[in-house]
């Protein structure tokens, strides 16, 4: 049950990342990064280091953001490792996606200026990663909880309700 509550709480992550950066891009802020363009070169250049040709248009804006929510989804899933600290490890996993946002495209060859641009830029990109971090984080552990709270698998009542007598007629 926690790997389907890891994973659950993973693509709760990575929709979340996906949707926010999806909603500053469409708002046409200036100092929106632009991550969905840094996933089309990553997409692209690994498709052709295959020796196929890579999509165009939004093609390839598709296979990219599917790309990104899987590799995201996999990679949020490990907040719920440690469910007794999952906020802070999904804290730092959103931290440590968000550095590699920034500094990930210079070391892979890829157009930097998408996201480096401007210091407004560079904290809504780790802003991002940290709420997507945090979100599977938040939803890993609440599933957890109610997974414990419906008891599943086990008894109908805990073990300390368990014993207790429906009338006592004890004098």
């Amino acid at each position: 049950m926690k790997l389907l509550t890891s994973l659950a709480g993973g693509l709760a992550g990575a929709l979340a990342v996906t949707l926010l950066h999806e909603l500053t891009r469409k708002m046409g802020t200036s100092n929106a990064p632009r991550l969905d363009t840094l996933g089309e070169q990553a997409t692209a250049k690994l498709i052709e280091k295959t020796g196929h040709d890579a999509p165009t248009g939004s093609k390839l804006h598709n296979t990219a953001l599917a790309g990104d929510i899987l590799a995201n989804t996999l990679y949020y899933s490990l907040a719920g490792a440690r469910m007794n600290k999952a906020m802070s490890t999904g804290g730092i996993l959103g931290l440590s996606a968000g550095i590699g946002a920034l500094k990930l495209p210079g070391v892979l060859g890829l157009s930097e200026d998408k996201t480096n641009s401007s210091p407004k830029q560079r904290w809504l990109t780790i802003g991002l990663y940290v709420a997507g971090g945090l979100i599977a984080a938040g939803v890993t552990r609440w599933l957890e909880k109610k997974a414990k709270r419906n008891n599943t698998g086990g008894p109908a009542y805990s073990p300390e309700k368990s014993y207790k007598p429906v009338l006592d007629i004890t004098a």
